[in-house]
């Protein structure tokens, strides 16, 4: 710890700046944007309805039922094998056979936006093979209601945050 304070204490004293215990790179704001702040409240928002949406098991392909000998296996939590511990005995589709591929849904604000998804290896391929039996959360193409639903609102919120402070910087010009 009296290693970490030193490296800290001497940073700053060479005019570095420090955010979490942190030295922060010349060029990176010291505090996340309202925007940065608000597209993270609505990649978590977004995250969680989809997760709520797997539960419900209203996602897209629901519809496509198990095979019989797979239904068999996770009803009875066999469908893993041995040592391996099951999120989910449901015999409707859930995606939630280990819960790993749903807890490794995330978002990330990038230069693009916000970006939702899987961005491990191993939950991308089970993702890609739900997909490819017609089982999925989202897709370019398709968004469920109630993710649209929470995308409209945190926009119109940060387009009206925007005005907001654009208006008032305005004022403060005059």
């Amino acid at each position: 710890m009296k290693n970490k304070l030193k490296k800290i204490f001497s940073n700053i004293s060479k005019g570095q700046k420090i955010k979490g215990g942190r030295v922060i790179k010349k060029g990176e704001p010291l505090a996340p944007s309202l925007t940065q702040m608000k597209l993270d409240k609505a990649g978590k928002r977004v995250v969680n309805a989809l997760i709520a949406i797997a539960d419900k098991g209203k996602f897209f392909g629901a519809e496509k039922k198990y095979t019989t000998e797979y239904k068999n296996k996770k009803s009875s939590g066999k469908a893993l094998g041995k040592g391996r511990a099951q999120a989910s005995k449901k015999t409707k589709p859930d995606l939630k056979l280990s819960g790993e591929m749903l807890q490794s849904l995330t978002h990330l604000i990038s230069v693009r936006g916000l970006e939702i998804g899987w961005f491990n290896k191993a939950q991308t391929e089970k993702v890609i093979g739900n997909k490819d039996q017609g089982r999925f959360l989202f897709h370019k193409d398709k968004i469920p209601k109630e993710v649209k639903k929470i995308l409209d609102e945190e926009v119109d919120g940060i387009i009206e945050t925007g005005l907001k402070m654009a208006t008032f910087k305005v004022i403060v010009g005059k």
